[in-house]
């Protein structure tokens, strides 16, 4: 069995004029096709602390992040969206720079999920500066792999999402061969709770990998575990290899 290092990326040309479909409908018919007044949907708009900007965001954030019994529905999401980024909803606006990043409802785009990101930013989205460090690091269709914008991004986001910011700086620096610094900002990261963060920093102590390797089993279970508790399933495949292995050894 194998175990892997993973290092994911864990989204205008123009800002205004956002596109209506009338195909969709309005809150109240969105409550009324759910079929029940207890549906998500219906909670959503009979929300009176909300205003409808984030009404509509919330609507299509619950198509595009679905849960048990509700269908993902990429064009939905892009209706909601752009419904609430005419009246400057930032998560909207960044939201919308997420499905040119993940090519849901739309073609991938990086440049036009770099443009949402940045106008999200600068009305205030907490998550659009991280968003736009993966970006960045990854590079992609009109956007070049930029490490040094990854890291400015990254570095701007600790005070708003420190565990993911440090995640990306952990990773980008990996990837540059800095592996001291990349593991002093993985341990962050893991200790902030990152999922993807503490399975990573567990393979480090497990196996190795980009010139890092810890070699301490108690410490990769120890990390594999606080993975898989927050629900990072390839945590609890390595945690299962590892115990295993350390059955073995004291057989």
């Amino acid at each position: 069995m194998k175990h892997i290092f993973i290092i994911a990326a864990v989204t205008l040309t123009a800002c205004t004029g956002f596109s209506q479909n009338s195909k969709y409908p309005s809150l109240e018919e969105e409550c009324k096709l759910s079929g029940s007044q207890d549906s998500t949907q219906c909670q959503i708009v009979a929300m009176d602390d909300l205003t409808q900007a984030e009404k509509e965001y919330n609507i299509g954030a619950l198509y595009l992040f679905h849960g048990a019994g509700q269908i993902k529905d990429c064009d939905k999401t892009k209706y909601w969206f752009e419904r609430a980024a005419e009246q400057g909803n930032e998560k909207a606006i960044n939201g919308l720079g997420l499905l040119y990043y993940t090519n849901c409802g739309v073609e991938v785009d990086y440049k036009k999920a770099a443009e949402y990101y940045q106008l999200a930013n600068d009305k205030g989205s907490v998550e659009a500066k991280v968003n736009l460090g993966e970006l960045y690091r990854e590079g992609g269709p009109g956007v070049p792999q930029d490490f040094d914008k990854a890291l400015y991004w990254y570095e701007q986001g600790i005070a708003d999402e420190p565990a993911r910011a440090y995640n990306g700086l952990a990773a980008t620096n990996i990837m540059q061969g800095n592996t001291d610094k990349g593991l002093e900002y993985l341990k962050k990261a893991a200790e902030l709770g990152h999922p993807q963060a503490q399975y990573n920093l567990g393979v480090m102590y497990s196996i190795g990998g980009d010139g890092i390797y810890l070699d301490d089993k108690e410490k990769a279970k120890y990390w594999y575990e606080k993975s898989a508790a927050n629900g990072y399933a390839d945590a609890q495949h390595n945690l299962n290899i590892l115990l295993k292995e350390i059955s073995e050894e004291t057989d």
